[in-house]
């Protein structure tokens, strides 16, 4: 009996710790390098013309209103050197060859970032302050 109280133990440990490690796996990151040529308005922040490494951390993205996609100056990637941080909105779309960012351009000349899209992934990120 004590055994079969071990071994069901033992069972039970490991079905947590796989489940803990694919947890951990479906956590991705996806990232893209952009150059943008001329400032970029994202609700109620102003990205201004320069480079950017753009972050999408997918194990974010299901806490509503929480950041899941943070704008870096390249070479920093840590959460609190981020210069926006954005929570997104998922659709799907058709998979994109490359790195896409919709915009809108207003009448008065400003873009306004409305989503992005990872090169190979079909998935459109809508853009929106995070709480």
């Amino acid at each position: 009996m004590k055994r079969k109280v071990i071994l069901g133990g033992i069972f039970g440990l490991l079905l947590l710790v796989a489940f803990g490690w694919n947890s951990l796996a479906d956590g991705k990151q996806q990232k893209a390098d952009v150059d943008l040529r001329q400032p970029h308005q994202v609700g109620n922040v102003l990205l201004e013309a320069g480079k950017y490494l753009i972050v999408h951390e997918e194990h974010v993205a299901g806490q509503e209103g929480q950041a899941c996609t943070f704008f870096y100056h390249p070479p920093r990637q840590m959460e609190k050197n981020a210069v926006a941080r954005f929570h997104c909105r998922g659709t799907e779309g058709e998979p994109a060859s490359k790195f896409t960012m919709r915009t809108f351009r207003q009448p008065d000349g400003k873009v306004l970032l409305r989503s992005i899209q990872f090169a190979g992934s079909s998935e459109i990120h809508a853009l929106e302050p995070a709480s």
